[in-house]
């Protein structure tokens, strides 16, 4: 970046315990430039590019001169003289003593609704900034040391858990119950929940295995999710209840794009374990917007699975780290008849049959495989460790419960029936829609041996 000639760079003092932040501020927010924290008197305490820009330094200024009114670790919107757009926050502690200034440099290629998710990111590398500049001021007293050492293990904790975060993979299809983990590990969970009803999904990680435990936290899941759908906003329950709820709680709304929450994530914690506290709370609402962020891009809303250009990144990284070695197969389905139940029952009884086949898929998956939803009612699923005849047994095992499920509507029933294809990797295979165009070109020869659909004819691409 560069320095007007007529004004003289000034050198940032050079404090390595921000490397940490400027590396989390590049993890979460990429195509963003300069990281700069300045004192409680608008001087540069540090910057990532290791000089001080006038610009931002007048931003700063006007910022603290006229903006007083906006609240502590708040990043808000602004522009510099130099056209450049920036997230600045006033940093301070909970007795509202300002201890400085952050300032985060985004990209030019930012849109509006672009700048405001951007800001909401960076709330939880705040509210850490914040206690780390609290921890540097210099404290006399014993119980006030004792207290910043405490403090300075949350710190460290908090800005672990972020680094973490920002690392995941979130195009993999574990990607969910990754971030669920790091939860457990590293906030001293018990277990963590993820729910949203409408599309079938539940991910839980943690210690709860045993059948009596799962049903415990599943009727709290469902009081929780019945809370957050109707306030919309978190929760923390620090009281625990032997017999309701033998847990402290802390739960957040996932919310889709107009703002509604259509599911939630919750924490839980054992009797003897720390309290929930706003830190956490801010933590787990960044938590939601990942969540929810990951599966606006990769996940079909109707189905819950994948949807095809995620499907088609994940198979193409597959083949790339394969190195031609063995890829798997793919399993090509789709719902036979669907137009006749579209003029039987309704478009309505058509959305809901394919949501039954989707959730038939979801539900056969092992952990490494991976199911998508092509487009109305076509589906591939990627099996990584099975041949053409574990994939022939797979799909004989959903078309036989998709004829035991059936379809009802109005007290009228009619079959649900699938067709499938398999296809192992062709020998040529350079991307991956190819793959899934082989597949599908075996489910399409395939014909039923009935009218209506209920069985299908075994059809399979040469490997």
């Amino acid at each position: 970046m560069n320095v007007p000639e007529t004004v003289e760079a000034k050198a940032a003092p050079v404090t390595p315990v921000y490397e940490a932040y400027a590396q989390l501020v590049k993890m979460l927010l990429p195509s963003s430039g300069c990281f700069a924290i300045y004192a409680v008197d608008g001087d540069l305490a540090w910057c990532s590019d290791g000089f001080e820009r006038p610009d931002f330094r007048e931003l700063v200024e006007d910022f603290r001169n006229r903006n007083q009114g906006v609240s502590l670790n708040q990043g808000v919107i602004r522009d510099t003289s130099a056209g450049a757009t920036a997230v600045i926050a006033k940093l301070g502690g909970s007795s509202g003593e300002v201890f400085g200034y952050v300032l985060v440099e985004l990209g030019r290629t930012h849109s509006n609704s672009g700048k405001s998710m951007a800001a909401s990111m960076t709330r939880p590398l705040v509210r850490c900034l914040a206690s780390q500049l609290a921890l540097e001021r210099p404290a006399a007293d014993p119980t006030v040391a004792a207290k910043q050492e405490l403090q300075a293990t949350r710190v460290d904790v908090r800005m672990n858990f972020l680094l973490g975060i920002a690392e995941i993979d979130l195009a993999s299809p574990g990607a969910i119950g990754q971030l669920l983990k790091r939860c457990v590990a590293q906030l001293d969970c018990l277990c963590a929940v993820f729910c949203i009803p409408d599309q079938g999904l539940t991910e839980i990680a943690g210690s709860a295995t045993d059948a009596e435990t799962r049903a415990q936290l599943d009727a709290t899941r469902r009081h929780l999710l019945a809370w957050v759908q109707l306030n919309n906003k978190p929760m923390v329950v620090n009281r625990v209840d032997s017999v309701k709820a033998p847990y402290k709680i802390l739960s957040c709304p996932v919310a889709d794009r107009e703002a509604r929450a259509v599911g939630l994530i919750a924490l839980f914690r054992g009797a003897g374990s720390p309290n929930f506290e706003l830190d956490d709370v801010r933590l787990i609402e960044f938590l939601s917007r990942q969540a929810m962020a990951l599966l606006s891009e990769r996940q079909d809303a109707m189905s819950g699975l994948m949807s095809r250009p995620a499907f088609e990144r994940y198979l193409e990284e597959k083949m790339a780290a394969a190195r031609g070695t063995t890829v798997g197969t793919l399993l090509y389905l789709d719902i036979d008849a669907l137009k006749g139940i579209n003029a039987s029952f309704g478009y309505a009884a058509g959305d809901e049959a394919i949501q039954h086949a989707a959730r038939l898929i979801r539900r056969s998956l092992m952990p490494n495989e991976a199911g998508c939803r092509l487009a109305a009612d076509r589906f591939v699923v990627h099996l990584p460790e099975r041949d053409s005849e574990g994939a022939t047994m797979l799909a004989a095992e959903l078309l036989q419960s998709a004829e035991a499920l059936g379809f009802e509507s109005d007290g009228r029933r009619a079959p649900l029936a699938l067709r499938y294809g398999v296809a192992s990797a062709p020998t040529d295979l350079v991307e991956a829609r190819h793959w899934i165009a082989a597949a599908e070109f075996a489910c399409q020869a395939a014909r039923p041996k009935s009218y209506n659909g209920v069985r299908a004819l075994r059809a399979l691409t040469p490997g």
